[in-house]
């Protein structure tokens, strides 16, 4: 290990450290093309059936979990809104904890005031962020979000903006979940494409992922050559300081 260090803090072998992050640059750079491609025509790649299958049941449990959990946080936000309205309550209290106890469960708000910028500026009011812990009806965490200046909000208009930013979440998820339903499902992230972009540029090659267009080949063809390109630039390097 002492060796490896020596090798690399030697200024004549910086240039292994320097072929190495380019080698790396290509890899990110390929990578974001490749994702980029896949979310424009999902049809510009093909995947093996049993991973694809594998993929889709994961990402389906993980969505339904989520939706299940976000029909809870919902479900609290219009019994706190309710509560509020039968108690007459307009402004949260001043406090740095406060907590609902709700028919769904419990929500819990914890106020932490932000760090000042540095060096603080006169009369400006200091910032303070609200994170929101929803509890189920068996007391397990269901979800936490937060809102930034609560202070500033009446009680209706932060637990309204809170329920909207539910609901706009919900839409998401259920967008995502008829979309796990289709041919050529968005279930794919940017890791998915670091890593065909590694064994396209390695040229191993498992078969698990094929591009599915000419664009695509193209795009593969030429990472392979930049790849064999820096292959031989460090060969050449080698042999040089043999």
């Amino acid at each position: 290990m002492r060796n490896l260090v020596h090798l690399f803090a030697d200024p004549k072998n910086i240039w292994v450290l320097e072929v190495f992050m380019a080698f790396m640059l290509f890899v990110c750079l390929f990578a974001v093309v490749y994702y980029m491609l896949h979310r424009r025509r999902g049809s510009h790649f093909i995947f093996n059936a049993d991973i694809l299958q594998h993929q889709k049941a994961t990402i389906q449990t993980d969505l339904e979990e989520r939706y299940r959990n976000l029909a809870v946080e919902l479900r609290l936000v219009i019994e706190a809104l309710q509560d509020l309205q039968d108690r007459g309550i307009r402004h949260l209290e001043n406090e740095d904890k406060q907590s609902f106890d709700l028919k769904s469960g419990q929500i819990v708000l914890v106020r932490t005031l932000l760090p000042s910028p540095e060096p603080p500026e006169p009369y400006l009011p200091a910032d303070a962020l609200c994170s929101i812990v929803f509890y189920g009806a068996n007391g397990h965490v269901v979800g936490t979000r937060s809102i930034q200046n609560w202070d500033t909000l009446t009680a209706k208009e932060f637990f309204d903006d809170v329920r909207h930013r539910i609901i706009d979440e919900v839409q998401l998820v259920e967008s995502r979940l008829r979309a796990v339903k289709e041919e050529f499902p968005s279930i794919w992230s940017f890791w998915d494409f670091f890593y065909f972009s590694i064994i396209t540029q390695t040229t191993v090659g498992y078969g698990d992922i094929l591009p599915n267009s000419t664009v695509v080949r193209m795009v593969v063809c030429f990472q392979i050559i930049i790849g064999y390109g820096l292959l031989v630039v460090v060969l050449n390097l080698v042999f040089g300081h043999a």
